[in-house]
């Protein structure tokens, strides 16, 4: 199972292409079901489930779900730091689940608490400036680096 938390902006071209190669249940999550209809709408493989990542009880919502399924789990999140904290209880919770976890890291976040490097299989996926043009990375580049970092092409 594919989980994706924060995937309907900035990452929502990443979110598309993942989903599609996806051969399991993909887990579109977020606040809007609106800005993944296109997704869920073009694969019947993806399913919606309502999440807020500044809200607890969002993370517990999602460890109940996880936890009731037996697949093994590869989530790609993107969620301000200050929540952090709150991600860090859900992958503790579905730990035995979890198979990879990518986190992606905007270049003002705070830094990782020490027990996310530790614990889990995760890879930071740091987002910044264009290497050559001063410039932030547009939409499109962003998903095309998160989408780099999870097949392995780009050192992160």
């Amino acid at each position: 199972m594919l989980v994706i938390i924060g995937g309907s902006g900035m990452l929502f071209a990443a979110s598309q292409t993942l989903t599609e190669h996806s051969q399991t249940q993909v887990l579109l999550c977020g606040r809007q079901q609106a800005r993944y209809q296109a997704i869920l709408t073009a694969f019947e493989h993806a399913e919606f489930f309502p999440f807020d990542f500044s809200q607890a009880k969002s993370y517990a919502a999602l460890a109940e779900k996880l936890n009731q399924q037996t697949q093994p789990i590869s989530l790609l999140a993107w969620i301000h730091s200050p929540y952090y904290p709150h991600l860090l209880k859900l992958l503790d919770e579905i730990k035995p689940l979890l198979k990879k976890a990518y986190l992606v890291k905007g270049t003002s976040s705070n830094p990782l608490p020490q027990a996310l490097m530790n614990d889990f299989p995760l890879t930071v996926i740091q987002l910044g400036k264009h290497t050559s043009e001063n410039r932030w990375l547009t939409h499109q580049e962003i998903s095309q680096q998160v989408l780099e970092a999870v097949a392995g092409k780009q050192a992160v």
